[in-house]
């Protein structure tokens, strides 16, 4: 078949003749727990687990991904920025020895050559949050240069526009940028000033959120502020209250591209963590070396690509062929005498919320007030002790539903979501009594030769355990082997390849790969509690 694909100034990104928001992702090329060896079946797995969340765009930051990662793109109907570099300096493995040019334009044109027969590719990217020439020491960049490079992309495909990621909205004035097709903007709206200047220029927010959470955490009290990390226990609050310094929380990013529809969509930073920078906990002088994080804390979903509790905020309204409703938190194991605050992430318009069979009110989404500031100018958000009192998440109420101060009496939290006056479905949490029994679970999104199992703690009831932290051990009898163990914990610098693993917040993951044919069957055991099996095929 044919497709068509273009960029537009005004109307953002079309798609075969119509208008199609890109909910995008950036994701980094380690496979989590597999690390940096390509594997066809966990790439597939990351990416349908994307999709299912309403993604429908992959930003390949900041290298050319592996041939196979856009053969499955093309085949899941996803479209692609596709990015060869990230600066123009030793990130994109220059040596200083090495002349700038040459080594651009040798690779960029392997890279255009390499990927231009796949139709999910629908933009070029040169490079990521370069520096101008003579404003910092490994700066380059100059309006002729980058004239140059497009060109060098143009000429082995003029079908497909060229961009780059930016970040420094003062190299605009220098027109460094005039000469691409496209232009792509991380954080903080930053792509208006561009739009302002050069209102003829189609526009991608390319990088947008940077928010920080933490699979099973709930701070008490929750954050108060977007950068009020839980900085003694480093772990960042599962309530997606926090995110980076220089970004905001998908709520703002949400109401952002609704409101500016002359860009084309965002991709969020990122979709899954990834190994290596482990912002917040990286360089902060509260945390001593030894106690750094390993890995990041921006991921949709966690190192083992398991969703946390931001996946259903993005798959509530991003999903739009599916339903959505999730409680938040996500376990009810609290100390009785606390007040919580409860959310709702749901792709309905309202939901109701009961604990132990009594309401406790009916809750509707809206739209912030008129006033909202889009950009949060002049707002000192560390002015304000509780988050309830913020304005900064004004906007919150527009994309989950909210109740506070709800009292942490054991049994049973349950939401009942709504659309227009119909009830479209349910969630359930439960208070959790003693460990009963090891659950093992298919990842359901398993392909190929590799599954993934959840191993969950859980009562007699069947309700997980969310404050376990039993170790777990592995073993695999009949034709595969054990690849893998990992928890999500971004602290955990445990090889991946023990065949134990800690539980976190009540979970952990194991990997298995098939080396023959006929039944596998993991076995897992807990100290002082019955050995679980799950067989794995015929």
């Amino acid at each position: 078949g044919l497709r068509t694909a273009v960029f537009t100034p005004d109307d953002g990104f079309h798609l075969n003749g119509r208008r199609v928001q890109l909910k995008g992702v950036n994701l980094h090329s380690d496979l989590g727990l597999l690390g940096m060896a390509f594997d066809r079946d966990a790439a597939e797995r990351q990416l349908r687990i994307m999709k299912d969340m309403g993604v429908n765009a992959l930003r390949t930051s900041h290298n050319p991904p592996a041939p196979q990662v856009l053969d499955l793109c093309d085949e899941l109907g996803l479209v692609v920025w596709n990015e060869c570099f990230d600066k123009w300096n030793a990130t994109a493995g220059i040596r200083s020895c090495e002349n700038v040019d040459d080594y651009l334009t040798r690779n960029l044109q392997a890279f255009v050559r390499r990927d231009r027969h796949h139709p999910s590719v629908v933009v070029w990217s040169i490079g990521n949050e370069m520096r101008l020439a003579g404003d910092a020491p490994d700066g380059n960049v100059t309006g002729e240069r980058v004239k140059r490079l497009t060109n060098v992309v143009r000429a082995l495909d003029a079908t497909r526009p060229v961009a780059a990621g930016c970040d420094l909205t003062e190299m605009i004035a220098s027109g460094c940028w005039d000469s691409l097709d496209v232009t792509g903007w991380n954080y903080g709206r930053r792509y208006q000033a561009m739009h302002t200047r050069n209102p003829s220029m189609p526009l991608v927010y390319s990088e947008s959120a940077s928010t920080y959470s933490d699979f099973g955490f709930y701070a008490q009290p929750p954050a108060a502020y977007r950068t009020d990390y839980s900085i003694a226990e480093r772990r960042t609050d599962s309530y997606d209250h926090t995110c980076a310094p220089w970004s905001d929380i998908p709520d703002s990013e949400f109401f952002r591209i609704e409101t500016d529809r002359y860009v084309a969509g965002e991709f969020v930073w990122t979709g899954i963590d990834y190994l290596g920078e482990p912002c917040p906990y990286s360089s902060m002088k509260e945390v001593p070396l030894i106690e750094q994080a390993r890995s990041s804390y921006f991921g949709i979903c966690d190192l083992c690509c398991v969703p946390k509790d931001r996946f259903y905020l993005y798959r509530a309204h991003w999903n739009e062929r599916e339903t959505t409703c999730r409680i938040v938190p996500s376990h009810w194991n609290f100390c009785a005498t606390n007040r919580v605050p409860v959310y709702v992430y749901t792709s309905g318009d309202e939901a109701e919320l009961f604990l132990n069979g009594r309401s406790l009110g009916r809750r509707k989404k809206k739209a912030p007030p008129a006033d909202y500031n889009l950009d949060f100018e002049g707002m000192d958000v560390r002015a304000y002790p509780d988050f309830r009192s913020n304005p900064y998440y004004r906007v919150c109420d527009k994309y989950r539903l909210r109740w506070f101060d709800v009292p942490c009496e054991p049994g049973e939290l349950k939401a009942v979501c709504y659309e227009k006056g119909a009830k479209i479905g349910e969630a359930i949490v439960c208070t959790a009594d003693t460990p009963d029994s090891v659950r093992l679970m298919r990842d359901p999104f398993s392909c190929g030769a590799l599954t993934w199992v959840q191993t969950d703690l859980v009562d007699k009831a069947g309700v997980r355990c969310p404050l376990a932290t039993d170790r777990v051990t592995f073993a695999v009898t009949g034709p595969g082997e054990l690849v893998a163990t990992g928890n999500g914990d971004a602290r955990d610098y445990e090889p991946f390849t023990l065949p134990s693993r800690r539980l976190y917040f009540g979970k952990a993951v194991a990997v298995v790969r098939r080396t023959g044919e006929g039944a596998i069957t993991l076995h897992a055991f807990v100290p002082g509690l019955p050995k679980a099996e799950l067989r794995i095929g015929n």
